[in-house]
């Protein structure tokens, strides 16, 4: 089982950099993901941070005052429940539908002489199902779930919770298991990535989470509302939606990519969440890493991945 501080400890090796100095200069190569995904206020940017950094998804995620809870499995695949009855799931992360797994306590490399541990991430659902983030616990070696079972390719990054350093590790997670062409990434008939100018393909895939990607054509506004369309035709075409009052958040992630909101017409990007059915496929973003401006080069590198 491969530990997460190995994982970073092999990209501090890359760097060329050792101890607290090897700390920083790895985050200096996450500092964009870092400087997207922080929020509220102004964007955390590499070369502000502290020199002792976390060097594991766990610690940059959960801190260690927060409370800890043992939980079980369920016979619900993926819902946890604890000896008093709550019952949880992993907070920011989902499995693509019709993938099939093992779990994601298997997946993370859970052993039966280890425990699993929860610490809320957030209040209740709906359905009474506490968002969490997943420690899996052996012989003294803990992990995060979320940052094993990205990395590992099993499930897809949904950030909703995560912020800063945390949604940096695990959006570089999910960047290592592409790289790789892990789990997921290396099956064609379940790689998640879809074209954004094919409406068919997305209204073929409503309810489910996925990525896609795509060149914008237009934009519009309403006092409320903006949307981003990826085609002519809004009545059926894809469509991607953010809250007005979300805008200037969306803005300060996309300072590093040298743009904003209004500035997104004809830019290439790649964008993730739920699809709904609203006129064509649409879907609305509330979280500013669930969009990414890519560069010219890297769209045409992965247009051939594009279902």
């Amino acid at each position: 089982m491969v530990s997460e501080r190995g994982t970073f400890s092999r990209a501090v090796k890359r760097t060329g950099h050792t101890g607290a100095k090897a700390r920083s200069g790895v985050l200096v190569t996450l500092g964009l993901a870092i400087g997207v995904f922080a929020s509220p206020g102004q964007p955390v940017f590499a070369n502000e941070l502290a020199v002792d950094l976390p060097v594991s998804a766990l610690e940059a995620c959960v801190s260690p005052a927060e409370e800890r809870t043992r939980v079980y499995p369920t016979v619900e695949q993926d819902i946890f429940q604890s000896e008093s009855g709550d019952r949880f799931f992993a907070a920011d992360i989902r499995r693509p539908e019709g993938t099939g797994s093992e779990g994601l306590v298997i997946a993370a490399g859970a052993f039966e002489t280890g425990s699993l541990q929860a610490v809320r991430a957030g209040p209740a659902n709906r359905w009474g199902l506490y968002p969490a983030w997943l420690i899996t616990v052996d012989e003294g070696n803990e992990q995060l779930v979320q940052a094993r079972t990205l990395e590992q390719g099993d499930v897809l990054y949904a950030p909703e919770r995560s912020s800063g350093i945390c949604a940096a590790f695990l959006g570089h997670a999910e960047d290592l298991a592409r790289a790789r062409e892990s789990g997921l990434w290396h099956r064609v008939e379940t790689y998640p990535v879809l074209d954004g100018s094919d409406p068919v393909k997305l209204q073929s895939v409503v309810g489910h989470y996925v990525i896609a990607r795509g060149r914008i054509v237009s934009l519009g506004k309403t006092r409320s509302t903006r949307y981003l369309n990826f085609g002519k035709y809004w009545k059926t075409d894809f469509t991607v939606t953010l809250k007005a009052s979300d805008e200037e958040s969306f803005d300060q992630a996309l300072v590093l990519s040298g743009t904003r909101v209004e500035d997104l017409a004809g830019r290439m990007v790649e964008l993730r969440g739920v699809v709904q059915l609203k006129d064509g496929p649409l879907i609305a973003l509330g979280h500013p890493g669930q969009l990414k401006v890519l560069d010219n080069n890297r769209a045409r590198r992965g247009s051939q991945n594009v279902n």
